[in-house]
């Protein structure tokens, strides 16, 4: 059996929860996923001193564990680097698997993110990751994500606002 820790690297309980649940789902039988808060992190992360803040916490979680692989489970990847650098099992971050994903199912892709201050970190991802030529752009939709759980009716007014494209 393939133990997977599941990191959501903010302090939000219920969205790391709601996040494992789908993530789960998506596994075959033969992982067991344990869900992991990061409880020495703000409660979301969103732009770079939220990132920063929550760095630490992850790689104790991986420093801590015991487990096959892990998924830092948020979309700007939070200490993806050093976490690869910590350990020699496989660690991947929901933002590159989405790039993947995306370069994968489509020629170009754009990335719609929560707020604007999110944005350079997940455009310089991108660049780092080698999907700057293909990637659009990065935009923002004024969400905060936390409103993505706590506010569900935000979510279908997100694809009406105006997005900002990244340099």
């Amino acid at each position: 059996m393939t133990r997977v820790a599941f990191i959501n690297p903010n302090s939000t309980i219920a969205m790391t929860t709601s996040c494992a649940r789908s993530f789960t789902a998506q596994l075959p039988g033969h992982y067991t996923v344990e869900a992991i808060t990061n409880h020495q992190a703000p409660a979301a992360i969103q732009g770079p001193e939220d990132g920063d803040a929550a760095v630490p916490g992850v790689l104790d979680i991986i420093s801590d564990g015991n487990f096959d692989a892990y998924v830092i489970a948020c979309f700007d990847d939070t200490g993806l680097a050093e976490a690869r650098a910590l350990t020699q099992k496989p660690v991947i971050g929901i933002g590159q698997a989405s790039f993947h994903l995306a370069a994968l199912s489509a020629a170009r892709f754009s990335v719609l993110t929560t707020l604007a201050v999110s944005v350079p970190v997940i455009a310089k991802n991108i660049r780092a990751q080698g999907f700057g030529l293909i990637c659009d752009g990065v935009y923002a939709s004024g969400i905060p994500v936390l409103n993505l759980e706590t506010a569900p009716e935000n979510r279908a007014k997100s694809s009406h606002r105006i997005c900002t494209k990244w340099p």
